[in-house]
């Protein structure tokens, strides 16, 4: 079970990403286009997940690997 701390800050997580996966979705679909201003934000998103996740899966790596020692 989720306790609500842990609910809350998944919740935010989900909010503050579906804008962008719904870009990402639309971004090659045949009866929608990105404004530029959309396709703009969705690289902007892109790249900084990439390196918010490169980040997050370093530290957790290198916690497992102290815990473990």
């Amino acid at each position: 079970m989720v306790d609500k701390n842990e609910a809350s800050w998944l919740g935010q997580l989900r909010r503050g990403v579906a804008d962008r996966c719904v870009l990402a979705l639309l971004e090659h679909r045949a009866y929608y286009a990105l404004t530029p201003a959309g396709a703009d934000a969705l690289a902007q998103f892109r790249a900084q997940w990439t390196q918010f996740t490169r980040a997050v899966n370093e530290l957790m790596d290198h916690a497992k690997e102290v815990s473990s020692e």
